[in-house]
């Protein structure tokens, strides 16, 4: 072993003589430590050892016959030696940059990004984009709205990691699209996409469907972590996820109920008038209920168990309550539009009555029941 240490003399080194059997022993852990990477890789994959076809040896260390012996143990099969493991990853370098260059094209070799892309969305959540081990170049778009009435500009946080909370993962940028049009939440529709090119260099962008407003930005080399990082988000992903999912549904239930208790408001202001004032009460009393508890609720939901038992309230009943309510109010208004498109009168000219015009179906298909016929 050259080159250990040195001193005043120059370097030192270790020559001494131990058997394989030694050798193994002192080596042993780490050539078992090899076995984790090997079924994530499967796992990411999601292929099984006798799926793959041909194992290729990279590196000096494969050539350990210890290492060559566990890999023929967890494939059932022998590796292949065609190719000079210290050579490999010289090659694949070459290769590379002659396919980038367009001098080869026989060849197509593929580069992955190692964690998600994605936003933060309502309540704090990580909503992925393109998942980890997407190969590259690609990208990926999804839909999302506002969540306030008259809302005109939303913020963009991406993020990369694997944790669904969003402050747990990697933040790359934020930006604002602005000047959308004001309309009640939910009917916006603002498309973010992710488009990452052969160097791993991100475009983000975020669009209006409506209007067409856009904007984006670039975010360098988002595929640079190194390992250890990498590893560190991965680990961090399955060491809090039971927390991360229970957080996830808790936060969930809280936009669900926000979303609903708008949603409530705004048919009892639309059409409370046409219905008994009983359903009205009902879905009010419901919504009230539902505001009371969130106003109790703190925001942050993740660390659960601190939170003070008094304040661990469980929406989900809650929730249910005001969607039978809602639900009801939806069937009296649906079941008055009928009685009054049944006393819509014909005039000698063929005319409608304008008075007694009914709700379109536009406006009923919103409320999603499944009302029988009269």
């Amino acid at each position: 072993m050259p080159f250990l240490t040195a001193d005043a003399s120059g370097p030192k080194h270790l020559e001494t003589t131990i058997t394989r059997a030694q050798f193994n022993e002192l080596t042993a852990h780490l050539v078992e430590s090899t076995i984790g990477p090997l079924n994530q890789a499967l796992d990411d994959a999601q292929l099984k050892p006798d799926q793959i076809e041909q194992i290729i040896l990279v590196g000096g260390s494969t050539r350990i016959p210890a290492v060559q012996d566990m890999i023929r143990r967890f494939f059932q099969k022998e590796p292949s030696k065609s190719v000079n493991p210290d050579e490999a990853v010289a090659l694949g370098a070459a290769i590379q940059a002659s396919i980038l260059s367009g001098d080869l094209q026989e060849i197509l070799l593929l580069d992955v990004i190692p964690l998600s892309l994605g936003i933060e969305t309502a309540g704090g959540l990580f909503t992925r984009i393109i998942e980890r081990n997407t190969t590259i170049p690609t990208s990926g778009t999804m839909t999302f709205t506002t969540t306030e009435d008259g809302q005109t500009s939303v913020e963009v946080h991406a993020l990369q990691g694997e944790r669904d909370i969003a402050a747990a993962n990697k933040s790359l940028a934020k930006f604002h699209l602005t000047g959308i049009p004001p309309a009640p939440r939910g009917i916006p529709k603002i498309e973010v996409t992710f488009d990452i090119d052969a160097d791993g260099i991100v475009h983000c962008s975020a669009r209006d469907y409506g209007s067409g407003i856009k904007h984006s930005i670039t975010i360098q080399r988002t595929t640079g972590l190194s390992p250890e990082e990498v590893e560190s988000y991965k680990r961090e992903a399955e060491e809090f996820a039971e927390q991360d999912r229970k957080a996830k549904e808790r936060i969930a239930a809280r936009v669900q109920a926000q979303s609903l208790c708008a949603e409530a408001e705004r048919t009892v202001t639309t059409y409370g008038d046409r219905v008994e004032k009983a359903y009205v009460d009902k879905v009010l009393r419901a919504v009230e209920a539902v505001k009371e508890a969130l106003a109790r609720m703190p925001e942050n939901v993740v660390d659960f168990e601190n939170i003070p038992k008094e304040n661990r309230i469980e929406l989900k009943p809650l929730i249910a309550g005001l969607d039978v309510s809602l639900m009801d109010l939806g069937r009296a208004i649906h079941s008055g539009n009928r009685k009054v498109e049944k006393a819509v009168k014909i005039d000698n000219n063929g005319t409608k009555d304008t008075e007694a015009a009914s709700l379109s179906d536009e406006d009923l298909s919103r409320f999603e029941l499944d009302v029988e016929n009269d």
